[in-house]
């Protein structure tokens, strides 16, 4: 039987990368469910380690339609463009990266987050080079990143999952917050290796969706809880 759940499976244990194909409504609903399955579960020692450290959570103060803006129409799409458009490193999408990110270099220089500006600079750069290199030197290096595509898309997945530890806030930072860490973001990793499959297998586009449709369930959820 050819489930969406057996080819996210067979992806993930090898992760390869792979021509987009016309989108599958059934599979991709299947994989929605298969999303909120997983994220219940790794809930459970989320609740835990809240009980030990007593942290607390950003959402849990905002409301509904703010996060409804938030969550539903804008993260998704800056969170695709900054960690899986390039995914897929045509010069069109390299191009839409520089221009998408710019303003947000820009930010963190503001707010005087200098690693991170320097960081997110000097890939710019990095990709200015490589869009105006002679073309057989973009193929080239497209070539080597479709034979290491593993690693660029399990990078995607553990930086998606560790950006949204900014989510919670401790009491005091230390060293079991800090090996726990992993735990705290593991509903953000496995989100970020469902979406990972789908903008590989169907595109970009339904990336977005996706991210929103889960997010937007979410919200819905969290609206209804006030309610009752």
């Amino acid at each position: 039987m050819n489930h969406s759940s057996l080819n996210l499976s067979v992806f993930l244990q090898n992760p390869k990368y792979i021509k987009s194909t016309d989108i599958n409504w059934s599979q991709f609903i299947l994989l929605l469910f298969l999303a909120f399955a997983f994220m219940f579960v790794a809930l459970i020692p989320i609740a835990v380690l809240n009980k030990i450290f007593n942290f607390d959570h950003i959402h849990a103060h905002k409301t509904a339609l703010s996060m409804f803006f938030g969550a539903v129409l804008i993260a998704p799409v800056i969170e695709e463009l900054m960690f899986r458009l390039l995914l897929k490193p045509i010069k069109q999408n390299l191009i839409i990266f520089i221009i998408i990110t710019l303003p947000f270099s820009i930010y963190l220089c503001i707010i005087a987050s200098y690693l991170g500006f320097t960081l997110l600079i000097l890939f710019q750069l990095l990709i200015l080079v490589l869009i105006n290199t002679p073309q057989h030197y973009l193929f080239k290096t497209q070539r080597i990143f479709i034979r290491h595509f593993k690693f660029f898309y399990y990078f995607s997945i553990i930086s998606f999952g560790f950006l949204h530890i900014t989510n919670f806030t401790f009491e005091e930072v230390n060293v079991w917050i800090l090996l726990c860490s992993p735990l705290l973001v593991a509903p953000q990793c496995i989100l970020g290796a469902i979406i990972g499959f789908i903008r590989v297998k169907f595109g970009f586009t339904y990336a977005i969706g996706f991210h929103a449709s889960y997010n937007g369930v979410l919200v819905l959820f969290t609206a209804l809880g006030e309610f009752i």
